[in-house]
C-alpha cells in the first residue's frame, strides 16, 4: 500500500471481514489462504475506489491538464500513405516521454521488462525487489 496507516486500516478491515465470514468458512480448508485473499480483496478494492492515478497517451477532450498527455499518431487508414518507420518512431518518442514523467524504480521495471525482454524473475532481481512487488 505503500502507505503504513493505509494498510493497518486494510488489515484491521481484513479481520473484521475475516470475523463476519468465519460461520461460512470450511474449517477443512487453508485458513491461511483464506484470510489472505480476504486481504487481498481488500487491497484491491481499495485500489479501485482511490483511482490511482495513470498517464494517458492520447489527447483527449476529457483528459484533464495534468498529468500531462502525450500525442500518439492514429493507426493507418486505408488509402492514406505513412511512413511505417516514422509512425514507429512518434510512437516510441510518445512512450519515452511518459516513461520520463514515472518514478525511477517504475521506470527501470518497465524498460529492463519490456524493452530489455527481462523475465520477471531476472527484474526482480535486478532491482533487490522481490518477485510479485511485495
Amino acid at each position: 500500500m505503500r502507505d503504513h496507516d493505509r494498510a493497518e486500516d486494510l488489515t484491521q478491515e481484513t479481520f473484521i471481514k475475516a470475523l463476519d465470514a468465519l460461520r461460512t468458512h470450511d474449517p477443512e480448508c487453508d485458513s491461511g489462504g483464506w484470510i489472505r485473499r480476504i486481504g487481498y480483496n481488500a487491497a484491491i478494492d481499495y485500489v479501485r475506489i482511490k483511482r490511482l492515478p495513470t498517464v494517458p497517451l492520447f489527447n483527449t477532450a476529457e483528459a484533464s491538464p495534468e498529468p500531462p498527455t502525450y500525442q500518439v499518431p492514429a493507426a493507418p487508414v486505408a488509402g492514406r500513405t505513412a511512413s511505417s518507420e516514422a509512425n514507429k518512431s512518434a510512437v516510441s518518442q510518445a512512450l519515452n516521454q511518459a516513461l520520463r514523467h514515472l518514478p525511477r524504480d517504475q521506470r527501470r521495471c518497465i524498460k529492463l521488462r519490456f524493452f530489455e525482454k527481462r523475465t520477471n524473475h531476472e527484474v526482480a532481481q535486478i532491482l533487490g525487489m522481490p518477485l510479485g512487488g511485495r
